[in-house]
């Protein structure tokens, strides 16, 4: 089925009005810098003739997998607006064009400077707002890692790169094998069915240890793993012993427990969103203010132009 033909009437209406919003004419942009290269498309920075306004267009490969990860993405953003999702503005057969976020990666900054907790509790909560509402608007992302979440021009996070979403059903199994693999699930390490909503909970959980400590917290979650062994045996206290001990990480209890729940080897024993937003580590008092979050992360990427 072609992207035309799942488009809803609303949908379609929405696009229009952001096309017209920008007036932006895909076979007119002039074409600028390539910004990012993956499997199935290229990404680069595009203008409108007369213009100084900036844009991300990511143009599209022409075999199957590549159709097929642009009609995911022109679905998905069609129907989803948040804050914390990037947005995009036109899109044809072969391109779609989104805002650019000249402030990059949420994986460069973290690869320069990890976040205490209390930076990490600002961002993620930003990051689990957004998951929360695509699984609440019926649907899984499946590609969630530090790569595909981008810093606004206002040091805001938004998650990108919905090449893999789909639309799902509650309690539907999905088959396809999806992700990146340090970020994938143990069902999805063994090629077994699985939920999409707990799949995305998972990668979220690499995503906060990983800002936290500077590293992920295993190679991949295979029992044969030696770090992701702990999750499966239950064996948590170790796990963290372990961590401490050859990195000497001072880490809050609260913020163990909310990654062991996130990481749990049994995707029912997983939290959800909604508990992630209730759970005692993200209650607001203990995080930093905007100005705080904005400030270190502005620094860290100025530091490195």
């Amino acid at each position: 089925m072609s992207f035309e033909n799942q488009s809803s009437e609303n949908n379609t209406n929405q696009a229009k009005k952001q096309l017209d919003l920008y007036n932006i004419q895909i076979d007119e942009m002039e074409i600028m810098r390539t910004i990012g290269k993956g499997k199935t498309c290229t990404v680069k920075t595009a203008k409108m003739p007369n213009s100084d306004k900036v844009f991300a267009i990511k143009q599209f490969k022409s075999y199957a997998s590549a159709v097929q990860d642009l009609n995911n993405e022109i679905t998905s953003l069609q129907t989803l607006s948040h804050e914390n999702i990037i947005e995009m503005v036109s899109f044809d057969k072969k391109n779609v064009v989104f805002e650019y976020l000249s402030n990059g990666e949420l994986f460069d900054v973290v690869a320069k400077k990890k976040f205490s907790e209390r930076v990490a509790k600002f961002y993620f909560r930003q990051l689990i707002n957004a998951v929360q509402y695509i699984h609440e608007n019926g649907f899984a992302h499946r590609d969630i890692k530090l790569e595909n979440i981008l810093i606004s021009d206002e040091f805001n996070l938004k998650l990108a790169d919905f090449g893999f979403a789909s639309k799902m059903t509650e309690g539907q199994k999905f088959e396809r094998i999806m992700g990146t693999e340090g970020y994938m699930a143990p069902e999805l390490q063994a090629r077994q069915r699985y939920c999409g909503k707990k799949v995305d909970i998972f990668a979220c959980g690499v995503v906060l240890f990983s800002i936290v400590n500077g590293m992920p917290p295993f190679f991949k979650a295979t029992q044969s793993d030696p770090y992701y062994r702990f999750f499966v045996d239950n064996n948590f206290d170790a796990y963290w012993a372990n961590l401490a001990k050859k990195y000497n990480n001072n880490i809050s209890d609260e913020f163990k427990d909310l990654i062991n729940r996130m990481l749990a080897y049994n995707e029912e024993d997983r939290i959800s969103a909604s508990e992630i937003l209730n759970h005692p580590w993200l209650q607001e008092e203990s995080a930093c203010t905007y100005e705080e979050a904005s400030n270190f992360v502005r620094d860290i990427i100025s530091s490195s132009n």
